[in-house]
């Protein structure tokens, strides 16, 4: 999470989504006053002490709105970035994985064991985009949201609603594009399509793996 007082925007950071690339390039318009969550790298000014005790920065909205005051959250633009549920997926399980980068099959049998498991479904990093974005009422919370797969055009519309340079993102920050397509039969299209439904449905993404535009 990033607060910028200095430009009235809060930046909630959903994992696997190009957050190292676009923390960076916001980070280098923040002042001294403005806020952000500690993350594996650094520690940042957060002057919300349950917030700060925190060790990550993927903060949700409900996480964050009952600890900031209701005029800053209304005055500051709420803004995020999410991705295809079904590359993030694929991204995501092959980040997590210590044996390098297995053929499909070997990866798919695997991938459906693990996403039949609470233990993986739970962790932040595999949660549902949407769970990072709804309030407590189940509304999305955001004013802008951008996305991976235009990732530097929507950065640019971001930095024109912020009035901010829109400077080229790091690409050795973004995450690389896999060939993802390929790690999909029809039961994990299945299952992951019915694990991150509301991603499909709040973000307009197709319901079955199809290739990158």
């Amino acid at each position: 999470m990033i607060v910028s007082h200095r430009h009235r925007f809060i930046f909630i950071a959903v994992p696997r989504v190009a957050t190292r690339a676009l923390r960076q390039a916001l980070t280098m318009h923040l002042d001294a006053m403005d806020w952000q969550q500690q993350n594996l790298f650094a520690e940042y000014r957060l002057p919300v002490a349950d917030l700060a005790s925190e060790e990550h920065g993927h903060l949700s909205v409900r996480d964050i709105r009952p600890r900031l005051p209701d005029d800053l959250w209304q005055a500051y633009l709420k803004c995020a970035f999410v991705r295809d549920p079904f590359e993030r997926f694929v991204d995501t399980f092959l980040s997590l994985d210590e044996r390098g980068t297995p053929s499909p099959a070997e990866a798919t049998p695997r991938m459906k064991r693990a996403l039949a498991t609470e233990r993986f479904r739970s962790r932040r990093l595999t949660l549902p985009q949407s769970d990072f974005l709804i309030d407590e009422e189940g509304d999305l919370a955001t004013d802008f949201i951008g996305r991976f797969e235009t990732l530097q055009s929507s950065w640019e519309a971001l930095c024109g609603r912020l009035g901010l340079e829109p400077v080229p993102l790091e690409r050795r920050r973004v995450p690389e594009r896999r060939d993802w397509l390929p790690y999909y039969d029809d039961e994990l299209a299945g299952m992951v399509a019915d694990y991150y439904r509301a991603d499909l449905e709040n973000f307009g993404y197709p319901d079955r793996p199809e290739p990158p535009h």
